[in-house]
């Protein structure tokens, strides 16, 4: 009997996804590790104990999302807090009010609203 094999952490999948698209030595850069520690953490051969500073490092550079408000990229927490913003229509700000609508109409929307309308 066969178990399952274990999903890799979601920092090493976007390491690995960043090295796919160009090189180790390129997502290194990207990162701000040295292409020896990316290569030793895709092949996972990291020599440390502990990898969470290292994936720290990986999701604060990589981990981003395309905003289609803003048309520009962002942090998850970046995100959060727009969409927090965005939970209440602010009509006095032009950009709350732009934000407002792209939120709630963004994949990445997460707070439900039951009674909110839908546009």
């Amino acid at each position: 009997m066969s178990s399952a094999p274990i999903p890799e952490p979601r920092w090493l999948a976007l390491l690995r996804a960043e090295a796919g698209r160009g090189s180790i030595a390129a997502a290194a850069r990207r990162v701000g590790i040295s292409r020896a520690a990316a290569s030793s953490l895709l092949s996972g051969t990291y020599p440390a104990v502990s990898t969470d500073a290292m994936a720290a490092r990986v999701l604060a550079a990589l981990d981003v999302r395309i905003c289609p408000g803003l048309g520009a990229e962002m942090a998850p927490e970046v995100c959060a807090d727009w969409q927090a913003k965005a939970h209440v229509l602010v009509a006095t700000n032009g950009q709350r009010v732009a934000m407002y609508r792209a939120c709630r109409a963004c994949p990445h929307y997460l707070i439900q609203d039951k009674d909110a309308p839908h546009e």
